[in-house]
């Protein structure tokens, strides 16, 4: 009876040890999506025959980004 209590009470403690983790995890997701955006820039930049093809993919890549720091942002 007195287990299932202590797990509850320790499952809320561990958020504040785990902010350093969830911080780094969202500036992890951040830079990827920063980095998809510089690669399909390049890329659409570099290519002459799918430069269409890089524009829809840098599009997405911006709109995913501008969607993660919104979300980010509310939190």
């Amino acid at each position: 009876m007195d287990e299932p209590l202590k797990e509850n009470n320790q499952s809320t403690q561990p958020t504040e040890a785990l902010k350093p983790l969830i911080d780094a995890f969202v500036e992890s997701a951040r830079r990827s999506l920063e980095y998809d955006v510089i690669k399909y820039s390049m890329k659409r930049y570099e290519s002459f025959i799918f430069k269409g093809y890089y524009k829809k993919k840098l599009y997405k890549a911006i709109l995913a980004l501008r969607e993660f720091n919104k979300d980010v942002a509310d939190k």
